[in-house]
């Protein structure tokens, strides 16, 4: 979208490229409010202060359906009428824009590996699928206080396949022993 004012041009960013910019709420301003409450007026045939699904698709497709076929609008659509009376008013449209971006917005901040450590691929001397991995942390006895205290920060790793081998793990994922268990048959 494009605007003059006096002899400069501003460039209003579409809320696809606000988001991608920072915090959506942060960058969005009052100018993109009121050009998006003109888009949304301007598309309300009928003057109901609503849009019908065909308005709706017509008005927002090419601003926030840009590739989606016609049922992705739609799902949208529905997604956005809240109260599902076939409609969408100004103020379900304002709430679905703030939490539909501040979700995308808070999972692209918190990207975060769940593991404190890149990954890495280490040899196993499993031969089947595992049935079992589990963390143990060491157990410290507190010489202060006299009682056992966990430190999660150290600790071993056991894995156990279906065919008896069970491995116990350093915490930096390096092979510590490796026991074949066997099944021993009953008398």
């Amino acid at each position: 979208m494009m605007e003059e004012s006096g002899e400069q041009k501003k460039v209003s960013k579409t809320p696809a490229q606000v988001q991608n910019a920072g915090k959506f709420e942060d960058q969005i301003n009052l100018q993109h409010l009121e050009e998006l409450m003109k888009v949304f007026y301007e598309a309300d045939e009928n003057g109901s202060d609503g849009l019908d699904i065909d308005e709706f698709k017509l008005a927002f497709g090419d601003i926030l359906g840009k590739g989606k076929s016609d049922k992705q609008m739609e799902i949208m659509f529905m997604k956005i009428d809240t109260n599902c009376d076939g409609t969408v008013d100004w103020d379900e449209f304002c709430t679905y824009m703030l939490l539909e971006y501040q979700e995308k917005d808070s999972m692209n901040r918190g990207k975060r590996l769940p593991y404190p450590h890149p990954l890495k691929m280490v040899g196993s001397p499993h031969h089947e699928l595992l049935s079992n991995i589990s963390y143990m942390p060491t157990v410290q006895l507190e010489s202060d206080h006299g009682f056992l205290a966990t430190k999660k920060e150290c600790g071993r790793y056991l894995s156990v396949s279906k065919d008896g081998t069970v491995c116990l793990w350093k915490s930096d994922l390096s092979l510590s022993r490796t026991i074949k268990v066997s099944a021993t048959t009953p008398c």
